[in-house]
């Protein structure tokens, strides 16, 4: 499966849930926000949702600052 993160074209063997895909990356996810095709993928559902061969996602991470 291929999939692009943040403009990067990515690939992966079977089926990835976006928690795995988090896990998989070791991508620290207290201050992060993500979209899948465009679509805003709420925290509580991440265990759920699959991703797809050519799905498109856009991390947001919140950086603190002044």
């Amino acid at each position: 499966m291929q999939i692009t993160v943040n403009g990067k074209p990515m690939r992966f063997d079977g089926v990835l849930r976006l928690s795995e895909f988090f896990e998989h990356q070791q991508i620290n996810t207290a201050a992060i926000a993500v979209a899948v095709n465009g679509v805003v993928i709420h925290r509580e559902n991440w265990h759920e949702h699959r991703l797809n061969h050519d799905d498109s996602l856009t991390i947001i991470q919140a950086v603190a600052g002044g």
